[in-house]
Formats: structure tokens, C-alpha cells, sequence
């Protein structure tokens, strides 16, 4: 792939033109006068912010870490249990499209405070539903969760977005999903042994329904310092005029390549959900481990994610290099999709060759979110990013609900080679290499924009210091 180094780019060219006025549009509202924004209160912010959505991160991948005992528990097949998922990410085919509207018409305040009641009231439905073993509250309860799950991540984004917009971005997202990512470490760990210790299917999924309250308390606190950081600016006439308002017509304001990364991430996150959703069945039945085994390992596998995130965010501000990331990223993971359904496994004991494949798988999906999201406020106006994040996230869950029921299909119908896990991981490996190729369209069609997605944005000045 040819592409041409940051420093070699000429800088009399008008490609370098159109990259500096790119960036440069990114970085005036730094030039504003001094608020809470523009001051060492963002770090505040970055605190309160990292926590709202981590409740429900952490309720998730319950049912994926549990998955063998809540299966055998609840006597449900492979396909309701990729149900779970599905029932999930349906609403939220549509609902984070519209998260602009939620928060214009509702305000940030009521509309965290409406998704974080209806996450945790759909948890604790869900744990109603494992304690009875009722396949209906279950999906029900899933169903509500997500309904408030997605649209509070789009939330997060935009109000990160709006306090970190510019060079500190990748870093602030990244610490975010440090967190989000940790809610998933200690389920990793906790959830199994508290089934082990209190022998209750259901207790796991009560924790669950408390990390989402301390979640919500979270939002609380930083909804009340965005809220006063709003009227600050607004006295000093430095807040945006036209607040976006959503309408099908602003779409044809969104450029090529933003599409473009929306086709990526169609296929990247359906892949990564792919393997996710049944990760801690594939390590029991076809690599020996038992629940609470692998439940530690993952845990330690996770850390490694999570420290990676941070890293890579660090990473793409100063050096840019996103769109090779994601290549990377991509490429990594259609190995480990491969590699997972040819290796031949061991059920006497536990083969350690998968949690370096679980930990590789770690370190690829912690550098695509790295280098993704922060692609976003790079190629759309800084008052499209309501629509720009709600649309990405949208129509990932497209894939997020049609894939693992198709998973779950498969993995029933072919039982009998490797425990229904091996075409399961070659249609996740054919969705990678989908991403792959929209990846080397994503090059050239970066070059034609002047590189923005390839360069890095820490050049310029940061106004917060």
C-alpha cells in the first residue's frame, strides 16, 4: 500500500493544505477564552466520565463468562443463548442514531439519567429471570438493559468529545475504555467465584445490577459539572449557536470517509463480538479450562488490554499512524480466528497456547479502539458528532444483533466438529478480511483528503496548559 510517510510530505503541496486546514478546524474552539473545559477541571470530567458507562460494561459479559453454567442452569440451547446478545444490540440498530435528538430535546442531565435508570432496571430483570430460569424475563431484561446501554456509550463519547476535542482526545477516550475494559476484568474474575461461593446462578447477575447504580451515581456528578461548564461558555459567548438537530438530510454533510469507517466498524465489531460472545465456552470445552480457571486468565489477559488502550491512545495522538493501526488490528485478528479453528485443543488439561491467542486477541481489539474512535471527530464537524457517533454506533449493532445468531446457528448444526467452534471461527475470519478491504480503501481515500486520519494532531499547541 502506498503510503506516503509524515515526513516526507512537502509542505508547499495542497495536500498538506487541506491536512493543516483539517486540523487546524479542530483546534480553534482552543483558542477561546479560559473555562472549565479549558482548565485542569477536565481531568475531573475524564473521572466522572470513565465511570458511566462502566456498570454496564461489566454486566455484558456476564452470561459470556458464566456461559456453561448458565446454560446447563437455565437449560437454554446456544442459539437462545446468542439471543441474549442479539435481543441487545436489536434496539440499538436505531436508538444511538438518534442519541443527538435525546440529548438535544432532553438535555445531557435527563437523558444519562433516563438511559442509566433503564440499564439498571433491565439488569435487574435479567438476574429476575436467571433466578426463576425464565428465558422471557432473561430476554426481556437484556432487551431494557440494552435499550439504555448503547446510547449511554454514544453519550460518553460526545460529552468526552466535547471536553477533550483536539489533541488529548485519543488519550481521553483511551482512559475511558481502560475503565469500561476493567469493569470487564474484575466480572472476569468476580462473577465465577462468586457463583462458586454462593452457589446462586442468579448472585452474579445481582452484583451486576449494584455496578450499574454506582454507575449511574457517576453520571449524576458529571452531568452537573458538563451542565455548569455549558453555562460558563454560554456567558462568555464562546458555546456553539446551532446546536445540531438531527434530520436525514444532514447525512449528505458527512464525507466519504466517514462512510467508509462506518463499513469498518460494521465488520470489525461483528467480527470481535463474534468471538467474544463464546470465548469462555470455546477455553472449556475445547482447551480444557474450567470457568473459574479461565475466568483468571482473563482477567490477566484483560489487563493487558486494558494498559494497551491507554498506551495506543497515547500512541495515535502524537504519532498518528490510525488507519495502520487498524490494518493491524485486522490483520491480527483474522490470524486468531484462523489459528483457533485449526489448532486441535486439549479437553484433559488445559493447553496455555490459548491464553496467549486470548491475550494477542486482547492487545489487536485494545489498538482498534485506539485508533478508531478517535477517527470520527477528525473527518465529521464538531457539531455532527452526535449524529456521527450514533450513526457508528447503530450500525455495528446491525452486526452485533444479525451475527451471533448465525454463530449460534452454525455452532448447533456442526456439534460434532470441535465442539460447533470451527466454521463458527471461519465465517468470523471471512467478516475480518471484509474489514481488511475496506481498510486499504480507507488509505486511498485518505491520501485524496490530505492524510488527516494518517497524521497526528499533538503538533498543535495545547491550549488546556
Amino acid at each position: 500500500m502506498d503510503i506516503l510517510p509524515q515526513t516526507q510530505i512537502n509542505p508547499t503541496s495542497s495536500q498538506t493544505t487541506s491536512q493543516e486546514a483539517l486540523l487546524s478546524s479542530l483546534t480553534k474552539s482552543k483558542t477561546r477564552a479560559k473555562t472549565l473545559r479549558h482548565s485542569q477541571w477536565r481531568w475531573v470530567a475524564l473521572f466522572f466520565g470513565c465511570f458511566i458507562a462502566s456498570g454496564s460494561f461489566y454486566c455484558y459479559y456476564i452470561p459470556q463468562i458464566l456461559q456453561t453454567a448458565l446454560m446447563n442452569g437455565t437449560s437454554i440451547n446456544a442459539v437462545q443463548f446468542d439471543l441474549l446478545y442479539s435481543v441487545y444490540s436489536f434496539p440499538n440498530i436505531i436508538l444511538p442514531l438518534f442519541g443527538g435528538i435525546i440529548i438535544d430535546r432532553l438535555g445531557i442531565k435527563v437523558s444519562v439519567a433516563l438511559t442509566s435508570f433503564f440499564v439498571t432496571v433491565g439488569q435487574i430483570i435479567c438476574t429476575l429471570g436467571v433466578a426463576k430460569s425464565n428465558f422471557d424475563l432473561m430476554i426481556a431484561g437484556r432487551a431494557l438493559f440494552g435499550f439504555g446501554s448503547e446510547t449511554l456509550n454514544v453519550i460518553q463519547n460526545v460529552i468526552l468529545a466535547k471536553w477533550f476535542i483536539g489533541k488529548e482526545l485519543a488519550f481521553a477516550l483511551g482512559v475511558s475504555s481502560y475503565i469500561n475494559l476493567m469493569g470487564i476484568s474484575v466480572n472476569s474474575i468476580l462473577s465465577p467465584r462468586i457463583l462458586t461461593w454462593t452457589n446462586s446462578l442468579y448472585f452474579p447477575f445481582l452484583i451486576g445490577a449494584f455496578a450499574c447504580a454506582l454507575s449511574w451515581i457517576s453520571a449524576i456528578f458529571l452531568t452537573c459539572l458538563d451542565e455548569k461548564a455549558d453555562k460558563q461558555e454560554k456567558l462568555s459567548g464562546h458555546a456553539i449557536q446551532d446546536k445540531e438537530k438531527f434530520s436525514f438530510r444532514s447525512l449528505r454533510n458527512l464525507k466519504r470517509i466517514y462512510f467508509l469507517l462506518l463499513a469498518n466498524v460494521f465488520f470489525m465489531y461483528g467480527a470481535y463480538a463474534g468471538l467474544d460472545n463464546n470465548i469462555s465456552d470455546i477455553a472449556v470445552k475445547r482447551f480444557g479450562f474450567t470457568e473459574t480457571s479461565i475466568g483468571t486468565y482473563m482477567f490477566f489477559a484483560d489487563i493487558v488490554l486494558e494498559t494497551s488502550v491507554v498506551f495506543f491512545g497515547f500512541y495515535t495522538d502524537k504519532k498518528g499512524k490510525r488507519l495502520l493501526s487498524l490494518m493491524v488490528s485486522s490483520l491480527g485478528y483474522c490470524f486468531i480466528n484462523l489459528a483457533l479453528a485449526f489448532l486441535k485443543g486439549s479437553t484433559g488439561r488445559p493447553d496455555y497456547i490459548f491464553v496467549g491467542i486470548y491475550a494477542s486477541y486482547d492487545v489487536f481489539y485494545s489498538l482498534y479502539q485506539a485508533a478508531f474512535w478517535p477517527c470520527i471527530p477528525l473527518v465529521v464537524k464538531e457539531e455532527m458528532l452526535g449524529t456521527a457517533y450514533g450513526l457508528a454506533f447503530a450500525l455495528y449493532n446491525v452486526n452485533l444483533t444479525i451475527l451471533p445468531v448465525i454463530i449460534g446457528a452454525i455452532h448447533d448444526s456442526t456439534e460434532t466438529i470441535k465442539f460447533g467452534y470451527f466454521w463458527t471461527e471461519i465465517l468470523v475470519a471471512i467478516v475480518t478480511f471484509l474489514g481488511i478491504i475496506i481498510n486499504a480503501i480507507l488509505f486511498r481515500e485518505d491520501k485524496k483528503s490530505g492524510g488527516v486520519l494518517e497524521a497526528p494532531i499533538s503538533e498543535e499547541e495545547d491550549s488546556h496548559k
